[in-house]
């Protein structure tokens, strides 16, 4: 087991057990050391921290990310890398992650996976203004190139010094970016880690919040006495695991139903039900057993959270379109 890592400047303590190899044993003995060191450019590890700081100095990936880029917002940009192209690098990074991901199976066979890495551009210190700036690598997820259960991610990680700033919201966000662009519904691979829970969770919630409570909620020749448990109600009904995001059903347009939440944000269905439960904004008619979706309640959630309803995904910061 591998005890901690050092990633360029930042001392991590890893929270998993990796297959890093051991070079040096006689069977596939997965390596056991306390301290490793990994390039925060190409993820390339080594046991010599000597090594490791002369071999960032010439490393070409701190100023030419591998990949397409796809999307920059101020310092971080996105990069597409195919696992199949760059089967030495996904294999790194892989084996980093798994020090932080219980659930990451998939180390070295990543020739069916696309990589999506968050990088960061770090400017050059005051002291040398006229270096060229670096860039790192802080998170990914990946995803299979065909998914037969629609699953539009596989794993997801933000490095553990890089998390609580957003970033793992923004590549949420950014996978269902992919789905609007392949015109499929997605939904990401079960079981999630309890972390990959509340990522995600906060990502439906607030997504599924904007675009409820921008919709209208009655006629204008037919007001209901109560706003918040709009008449007609939101129907909820069900939907296959295969819906497509083009599919128009046949609604009365201040209906708001699951299928067009679904077809508009490209969140699967079950996943759409599950965060307004989470919310506590669906209840059912007892006369009709009609379940609606509660206004009021999703209002309350947003003030109560200090859920921020903005979209995440600016698309002026698109810089190249996704591979069809």
């Amino acid at each position: 087991m591998v005890r901690s890592v050092v990633l360029g400047d930042q001392l991590i303590h890893t929270w998993y057990s990796s297959v890093y190899p051991d070079e040096d044993a006689s069977d596939e003995k997965a390596l056991e050391v306390e301290m490793l060191f990994a390039c925060p450019y190409c993820l390339k590890y080594t046991l010599n921290g000597a090594q490791a700081l002369a071999h960032m100095r010439i490393c070409s990936l701190a100023q030419y990310p591998l990949g397409r880029k796809l999307y920059q917002q101020q310092a971080y940009s996105i990069y597409e890398i195919d696992g199949s192209e760059h089967k030495l690098f996904c294999q790194c990074l892989s084996l980093f992650v798994k020090l932080f991901l219980e659930t990451k199976s998939v180390c070295y066979d990543v020739e069916g996976f696309l990589f999506y890495i968050l990088v960061e551009t770090i400017p050059p210190p005051p002291s040398k203004p006229h270096s060229p700036p670096t860039n790192r690598v802080v998170g990914y997820f990946s995803k299979e190139k065909t998914s037969w259960d629609q699953y539009n991610l596989a794993c997801i990680l933000i490095f553990p010094p890089f998390q609580k700033h957003g970033l793992g919201k923004l590549l949420i966000a950014f996978s269902y970016e992919l789905s609007k662009m392949e015109e499929k519904v997605g939904s990401p691979e079960k079981p999630l880690s309890d972390l990959g829970h509340r990522g995600y969770m906060s990502y439906w919630t607030s997504v599924l919040a904007a675009r409820i409570l921008e919709h209208p909620t009655y006629s204008s020749l037919t007001p209901p006495e109560n706003e918040d448990m709009a008449s007609p109600p939101h129907r909820m009904s069900n939907s296959s695991r295969d819906a497509s995001p083009s599919a128009e059903p046949n609604h009365p347009t201040n209906v708001l139903t699951v299928e067009m939440l679904s077809r508009e944000t490209c969140i699967h269905p079950d996943d759409i039900v599950d965060a307004l439960r989470t919310m506590n904004a669906i209840s059912t008619q007892p006369s009709t057993g009609t379940t609606i979706i509660s206004k009021a309640h999703i209002r309350s959630w947003v003030q109560r959270h200090k859920t921020s309803t903005e979209p995440i995904i600016k698309r002026h910061c698109m810089v190249s379109a996704v591979r069809q």
